[in-house]
């Protein structure tokens, strides 16, 4: 049975999305799906056929896609028949090896952040508010886990989508200054809904995907490609593009795409 690998791309040039297809492409030849909509410049509708990148239309406009993924992937999955799927934001992925042949790989799998929640202003504001303090005080002291990279057999994945898009409708996010985001609902899911979605949970130092945001440089090694403390090779790097990361990233991801 096949696998899938499903994004979205909430822009309508392709350089947001270049060095995650053109590193996918090197390990992984099934199928890929983007979420787009009607704005896609010629340019960029022209790289995706060139790389086999398969469209999803959607009439939702820019950054809004970013929360009605969940919808338009569940609705996708449900007509569809895949055996592992990965779901992943796209501009700040890159990949060193195919994450499905990982023997690591589990029914449903999590990649958690090098912190806690209550330690982030970000990842705690969401929870505040789409929820309300009680919730933030009973999950606060757990480990972030990223909404923007989930690995799960079929039937595990459409369960997360199906408790990903519940929460969306029926929590709201209330603030005048800030936009919602999908770290709120998804981390109460997974610290809270464990009952529900049985996981297995991995962190950097598995060596299976990096979450880099919330990391330390010394905590991996920089060759050419990225490895944990240990030299395991990680399979994918999310959000490589960070500050911190800038002058570290460059000759890996050079290896990767070109």
């Amino acid at each position: 049975m096949k696998n899938l690998v499903l994004g979205s791309a909430c822009w309508n040039k392709k350089d947001n999305s270049y060095n995650f297809v053109k590193s996918l492409r090197k390990c992984y030849s099934g199928d890929v799906y983007f979420i787009v909509n009607n704005n896609l410049d010629q340019d960029t509708d022209d790289f995706f056929h060139k790389y086999r990148i398969k469209k999803i239309i959607t009439n939702v406009k820019g950054k809004k896609i970013q929360k009605e993924r969940f919808k338009i992937f569940l609705d996708f999955l449900s007509s569809n028949n895949y055996e592992k799927i990965f779901i992943s934001d796209t501009r700040d992925v890159i990949f060193q090896n195919n994450p499905f042949l990982n023997i690591k790989f589990d029914k449903l799998n999590f990649f958690f952040e090098d912190n806690i929640i209550k330690n982030c202003e970000h990842n705690s504001r969401w929870i505040k508010k789409t929820y309300d303090i009680k919730i933030y005080d009973e999950i606060k002291l757990n480990q972030i886990s990223c909404s923007g990279t989930t690995m799960a057999y079929r039937d595990e994945m459409i369960k997360y989508l199906q408790r990903m898009v519940f929460h969306i409708e029926n929590y709201k996010y209330f603030s005048f200054f800030n936009n919602p985001h999908d770290q709120g609902w998804h981390n109460y899911i997974v610290h809270k809904e464990k009952k529900i979605l049985e996981y297995k949970k991995f962190v950097n130092q598995d060596g299976f995907l990096a979450t880099l945001a919330q990391s330390n440089t010394d905590d991996f090694i920089f060759s050419d490609v990225l490895k944990t403390k240990d030299g395991l090779i990680f399979d994918v790097v999310h959000q490589y593009d960070r500050k911190k990361f800038y002058d570290l990233m460059p000759k890996i991801i050079k290896n990767l795409v070109d």
